[in-house]
């Protein structure tokens, strides 16, 4: 009776064995460098549900601005081969490793600039507005944003949500640093407001 119990756990051990080693059929992994190349705005009505790009004039306290940080990705080493361990890694549930990507010279922070349709006048109004950001889904000041983030993102969503020195016709200009101190800069079209 032993001798079944034990030939039976042999034979389901090497039956386990075997199927664990069937090879995952994982993609390989690469790695790349992501480099920021320009920057693109849209600027937006926040008034209803969804935003919806501008099209005519806008309430200030609905006005907001996405930032998207265009970038491409550069391949910097060979493929990462996860197969090749002799059945290995599929012994560990499958579990596929995915790309990674280095942020060499990552975004460092935002400034905003007003420049006055009528008098030309440019005044600055990084502190104007905000972005999402915390636990809870609230605004928070661009400075605390970039001071508290531990992920580089390249889409930021700003609010616009103090009213100081903002003209009632105005274009807005966005300059996104980088660490290394590279400026990307855009401008909006102009923006008339109530």
């Amino acid at each position: 009776m032993a001798r079944k119990s034990l030939a039976v756990l042999a034979i389901m051990f090497v039956v386990q064995s075997l199927f664990s080693c069937i090879p995952c059929d994982c993609p390989k992994s690469q790695i790349y460098d992501v480099k920021y190349k320009s920057i693109t705005l849209t600027a937006y009505d926040t008034s209803g549900l969804q935003d919806k790009v501008i099209e005519d004039t806008i309430n200030k306290n609905a006005f907001g601005i996405s930032v998207a940080v265009d970038f491409e990705l550069e391949k910097i080493a060979k493929s990462l081969d996860i197969n090749g361990n002799f059945g290995f890694n599929a012994a560990m549930a499958c579990d596929c490793v995915g790309n990674e990507y280095n942020y060499a010279d990552p975004i460092d922070h935002i400034e905003i600039f007003v420049i006055d349709s009528k008098t030309s006048l440019t005044s600055e109004v990084t502190n104007n507005f905000a972005t999402y950001g915390d636990a809870n889904g609230g605004l928070i000041s661009l400075k605390q944003y970039f001071n508290n983030r531990h992920v580089s993102y390249e889409n930021f969503q700003l609010r616009l949500v103090t009213f100081d020195l903002i003209p009632n016709a105005a274009t807005f200009t966005v300059n996104t640093y980088l660490q290394s101190g590279k400026k990307l800069s855009k401008q909006t079209g102009q923006i008339n407001f109530f």
